[in-house]
């Protein structure tokens, strides 16, 4: 999972900047596969981030996303460009 999301930080999707969004927490899957000696074995993957939405009329609903679609809040507010280059990766965002 990406360092950067913790549970409670406000994003946004790159689809609809303007929604807000709150991080509930990681959705993983776990598999049980066949290791070595035909031992069962447990192995889990990250596919999504749970969210919480709050709608303009106060109901909560939740959605789920790649990590790679989401923004942080603290940077949507300084502009497309900003957001975009964050999910490029370009500049100091490079490492996230």
């Amino acid at each position: 999972m990406s360092n950067w999301i913790k549970n409670g930080l406000s994003v946004v999707h790159v689809s609809n900047l303007d929604v807000p969004m709150s991080v509930d927490h990681p959705v993983y899957q776990v598999k049980k596969i066949k290791g070595e000696n035909n031992e069962e074995v447990s192995v889990s993957r990250l596919i999504g981030i749970k969210v919480k939405i709050v709608n303009g009329d106060g109901t909560v609903r939740f959605d789920r996303f790649h990590s790679k679609e989401l923004i942080p809040l603290s940077v949507a507010v300084k502009g497309k460009l900003e957001a975009y280059r964050f999910i490029n990766r370009e500049g100091e965002y490079k490492d996230y």
